[in-house]
């Protein structure tokens, strides 16, 4: 029963308070009780007003006012939620009744002029510093006035002051009431205060441990990866010690099949069996650079001359151009950090692309160039080739995309996103910019070499 009427009182006071200041926890305490103390307040004029009603000589027009003025300030703080207005009705209700009673209860011996200064008490507990600074020196210019009519006739308040021990015993009784209530106030504050420091620390300690758990997490897969690359380094020293051996095997009986046609005094095939030795030379050195790249990909990434990059490029792909008549041009290539294997398969998958994404009877022409801007190294591979539909530039480096290519051309729609592959790891960014019929422009971003 009481948890109901508790419950149904909370509801009358919080419907007078503002759903902003609802919705802001650090002030709903402060607001319930400014909202408390006019419901206070209200009651108390009414039951003065009524009780004076009936008694000779006594005026129920203050008590009335008083608590008008409250209903007055009670509806402004509903509507605007306006601490100050209504903490500054509340601080001037006890002055405004007790400075009069000062004067006819002694001056400065009346024990009223102690509960004067509850006003300066509100104004601090409901508006702000400000305020209760302007209150509290308002409340002291007075009594410092009362003091100096002390001083000027002593015995003009002592006369008067007709001190009762009854009501000395209840006015002190219900001040130190009223300052405990203030304490309780504030300590309820600081507890909630406290209680809200303790769920947040306890919230952060959770927060710390889901944090650790994911660091362990981490370095579990760290230790993972680790043994991953090494089992990759050992796999790839086993596999291009395998891959060598048959190319030994090709590059020696090459030999011997070119000095057989020399005794034989057979020259035509002499070109043929070039190639075929070139071509042997060129997969020993690629499984060396692959092997070296793969050993040094957990050190710090080199400088490389992309100038010494590009005719290792053109001397892998010479066969299709040569077939192409492709004509491939570049000058002044940066210094970029990074593995010599990684750009060689890049500018690889990019100039192949370039010579087989070509227009019917009309010759490869692609040119490589570099500017600078920002930090960046910005290097554009640009052809003459069949371009590409402009709604397909979006996602051109998927794995699997061929953006719609004829059947005509040949591949799998990997070579692009192993581009990406590359560049990201490299630390930098490529693009993309096409026309159908008149080529296509491949931007890498590159960071310069520190």
């Amino acid at each position: 029963m009481l948890r109901k009427i508790t419950k149904k009182i909370n509801a009358i006071i919080s419907s007078f308070i503002p759903q902003h200041v609802l919705a802001q926890n650090e002030l709903l305490r402060k607001a319930k009780i400014l909202v408390s103390i006019h419901f206070l307040i209200i009651f108390i004029g009414i039951v003065l007003a009524l009780t004076t009603t009936f008694v000779e000589g006594s005026n129920p027009l203050p008590a009335i006012i008083g608590a008008l003025g409250c209903v007055v300030a009670l509806f402004i703080f509903k509507r605007w939620g306006n601490f100050s207005i209504s903490g500054n009705f509340i601080a001037s209700l006890p002055v405004g009744v007790l400075i009069f009673e000062v004067a006819k209860t002694g001056g400065i011996y009346s024990d009223n002029m102690l509960w004067l200064y509850t006003g300066a008490l509100l104004a601090f507990l409901f508006t702000d510093r400000i305020w209760g600074v302007l209150w509290s020196i308002a409340t002291m210019s007075f009594h410092i006035y009362l003091y100096t009519l002390a001083l000027s006739d002593p015995s003009q308040y002592q006369s008067s002051a007709g001190i009762d021990p009854t009501y000395i015993f209840v006015s002190y009784i219900f001040l130190f009431l009223f300052i405990l209530g203030m304490i309780y106030v504030f300590k309820s504050g600081q507890d909630r205060f406290i209680k809200e420091l303790r769920a947040q620390r306890n919230m952060l300690m959770q927060q710390k441990a889901e944090i650790q758990f994911q660091a362990d997490t981490l370095r579990k897969q760290e230790s993972k990866l680790k043994k991953m690359n090494e089992d990759l380094s050992q796999f790839a020293s086993i596999v291009s010690h395998d891959l060598r051996e048959p190319l030994r095997t090709i590059g020696s009986f090459t030999q011997l099949i070119s000095k057989k046609l020399k005794e034989c005094n057979n020259h035509g095939a002499d070109e043929y069996l070039y190639f075929v030795s070139d071509g042997v030379k060129r997969m020993q050195n690629m499984i060396s650079c692959v092997l070296e790249d793969i050993r040094n990909e957990d050190k710090d990434k080199r400088l490389i001359r992309l100038d010494d990059i590009m005719p290792v490029v053109i001397n892998n792909l010479s066969t299709t151009i040569r077939e192409k008549n492709a004509s491939i041009s570049y000058s002044e290539l940066p210094e970029v950090m990074g593995y010599s294997t990684a750009y060689i398969q890049l500018f690889q998958n990019l100039i192949s692309n370039s010579i087989k994404f070509q227009k019917p009877e009309t010759l490869p022409k692609i040119e490589i160039t570099t500017s600078g801007l920002n930090g960046s190294y910005y290097i554009k591979v640009s052809d003459n080739g069949i371009g590409i539909p402009k709604e397909k530039l979006h996602n051109i480096f998927e794995r699997g995309n061929r953006a719609d290519i004829d059947e005509a051309y040949k591949g799998h729609g990997i070579g692009l996103a192993t581009c990406k592959d590359i560049v990201h790891r490299l630390g930098g960014d490529i693009n993309v910019d096409s026309e159908l019929d008149k080529g296509t422009v491949f931007t890498i971003k590159l960071p310069r070499a520190a």
